[in-house]
């Protein structure tokens, strides 16, 4: 079912550390070792806090999303982030 992301929930072990969610939705069917993704839509900004965290999505940075989309997250700064 589609369906639209507007917020973001991660555990970060330290605040104010870059964070990027992204959205991916593959192009055709996927085969080991062969497969091509679009990127559908990106979130990035730092951790306000140590620990559990929400980020709410203004409208302009929500994400649509269909079923078989692929979610990634990139961190830096040695956070743990889950």
């Amino acid at each position: 079912m589609p369906g639209t992301v507007v917020g973001w929930e991660y555990y970060s072990g330290a605040a104010g550390r870059p964070i990027t969610f992204s959205v991916m939705r593959a192009e055709g069917t996927p085969q080991p070792g062969n497969c091509n993704f679009t990127l559908v839509g990106v979130n990035s900004f730092s951790s306000s806090v140590s620990g559990y965290d929400r980020i709410d999505l203004s409208d302009s940075d929500y994400i649509s999303v269909k079923p078989g989309d692929y979610i990634a997250m990139t961190f830096t700064g040695g956070s743990n982030i889950r």
